[in-house]
């Protein structure tokens, strides 16, 4: 945090007070107006945005993002529209404050330069842009080789230096080098120590480095570490060939959480980079680092749970294919035929239920069928249970490709069975062959289910509401399941219709 005194710096830098929801101006300071070359007159009550200190309503929304995760705004780097319509290029130092009126907003304009170097981030707007780029290699990396990047965007900031990115074990308290930028013309001398540094270098981290790694906030290692044991051999051996005179350390750190840290060794104190710039990268690539972990437990989550499910597709598929074939074993033992039918259709049923399951399995959506592959695949599995003489029917189909949760394949599925079963028990006719029509449409949540057969008409006084035939009712009761509508036609052919929503 910084304290900012209104009245002390009214000769000196330019600042603003802001209402912080609209962002209109409640007073300026001298220098502030002289800035913009405005009378005071003509800047109270104009927002920032008017006032040309933001370019758009988008850019003021972007440093209150900053504002809102940081609670105070130390360098924001800014290109104001100034006296004349000059560019001016700046830094916002802001912080929010409490009064009676409400929130309000202290910000102030930095105007000095961010170092003498030449490193990329030399000038506001050159470190505005290198973090503007970063920040958007930071959203599209998949996270693949992440310390790589960080180390060489780094390096493009501090051309002469040399980075170092680690991982942190919080088990071991160890850091642990990933990858590593060196200059160009040094890359090859250096290659085999840097490639030695990675493979066999880790440093124990005690509490005091801990809690500097977790501040988020650029420190220095006192050189005379190097030669103890501290730092390890590796890394010792790599100092001395570097010729390093300043070693720099920052933690890749988030929310209470240390994930890593990077390493400046640097062979000269005039090549310190800007800490505002190096400190506001290493938040991204910290903010990165997070998402990228967080992705990747929720993929490893996600796959296992997506095993577990289809796991369970199989036990339960499994378990049902088991009592259909017990059905069918307790068929081979039963010579009544009306038992022998009672039974057939059973296993029927559990096949129906099972079928689902299958396709859940053997689908990489563990969530849903694909509605018209599952009522062919079922009505081929009925027509060849060997009950029928299957080269007398002729299967048509009119099937969407409509998604099914199991909640409605299931029941849809038991419906199809019933419809088909018993076209095939009373609708053939001896010499003829059977067209089975099957039709699954859908308009938005609607849903239409059809089986027409052109076998034996239904017997006149035919009505589903009071037949007893256990088929009947069941597809009855399967369609208030659905909450859906049930109706039937007989004439030409004989057609079943189910209309339910989803």
């Amino acid at each position: 945090m910084f304290a900012l005194d209104f009245e002390e710096s009214r000769l000196r830098e330019p600042i603003f007070i802001t209402d912080l929801s609209t962002g209109r101006v409640s007073s300026a300071n001298r220098a502030a107006c002289v800035l913009l070359g405005r009378e005071s007159s003509d800047v109270i009550g104009k927002t920032t945005v008017e006032l040309g200190l933001w370019q758009d309503e988008g850019q003021r929304n972007s440093f209150l993002s900053c504002l809102a995760i940081e609670g105070s705004v130390v360098r924001y780097p800014v290109r104001i529209v100034g006296a004349g319509g000059q560019p001016v290029e700046a830094f916002v130092a802001a912080e929010p404050c409490g009064d009676p009126e409400g929130a309000r907003l202290i910000t102030r304009l930095i105007r000095e330069p961010y170092s003498d170097g030449e490193s990329e981030g030399s000038s506001p707007s050159a470190a505005a842009g290198f973090l503007s780029r970063s920040a958007t290699k930071f959203l599209v990396d998949d996270g693949s080789d992440f310390y790589q990047l960080v180390a060489q965007e780094l390096r493009t900031l501090i051309p002469h230096s040399l980075v170092v990115v680690s991982s942190y074990d919080a088990a071991a308290a160890r850091l642990s080098v990933m990858r590593y930028s060196a200059p160009d013309r040094e890359s090859v001398r250096l290659s085999a120590a840097l490639e030695t540094l990675r493979k066999n270098d880790s440093v124990l981290v005690g509490d005091s480095t801990f809690a500097s790694l977790l501040s988020g906030g650029l420190f220095e290692i006192p050189m005379t570490l190097v030669g103890s044991r501290t730092l390890g051999e590796p890394l010792t051996a790599l100092l001395r060939e570097f010729e390093v005179e300043t070693v720099l350390l920052i933690g890749l750190a988030w929310h209470g959480t240390v994930y890593g840290a990077v390493t400046l060794l640097l062979r000269s104190p005039d090549q310190r980079p800007d800490r505002t710039v190096v400190e506001a990268f290493v938040r991204q690539a910290s903010v990165a680092l997070q998402r990228n972990e967080r992705s990747r437990a929720l993929r490893e989550s996600l796959e296992e749970k997506e095993t577990l499910l289809r796991e369970i597709h199989h036990r339960v598929k499994n378990n049902l294919q088991i009592v259909a074939s017990l059905l069918k074993l307790q068929g081979c033992s039963v010579s009544d035929p009306s038992s022998l039918t009672v039974l057939a259709e059973a296993a029927d049923r559990v096949q129906s239920m099972a079928l689902v399951h299958t396709m859940l399995y053997d689908n990489r959506n563990l969530s849903s069928v694909d509605g018209g592959d599952f009522l062919r695949a079922l009505s081929i599995q009925i027509v060849r249970s060997g009950r029928f003489d299957a080269s007398a029917v002729i299967l048509e189909y009119d099937l969407a490709s409509i998604r099914l949760d199991p909640d409605h394949a299931v029941p849809v599925g038991l419906i199809v069975t019933e419809l088909v079963t018993n076209a095939l028990k009373y609708g053939m006719r001896a010499g003829t062959r059977l067209r089975l029509a099957i039709s699954f449409r859908g308009d938005g949540a609607v849903r239409e289910l059809a089986v027409s057969d052109s076998g034996a008409a239904l017997p006149a006084d035919f009505d589903p509401r009071s037949t007893r035939t256990l088929g009947m009712q069941l597809v009855q009761s399967l369609v208030r399941q659905l909450r859906g509508t049930f109706s039937f036609s007989a004439g030409g052919e004989t057609s079943f219709r189910v209309h339910f929503t989803v």
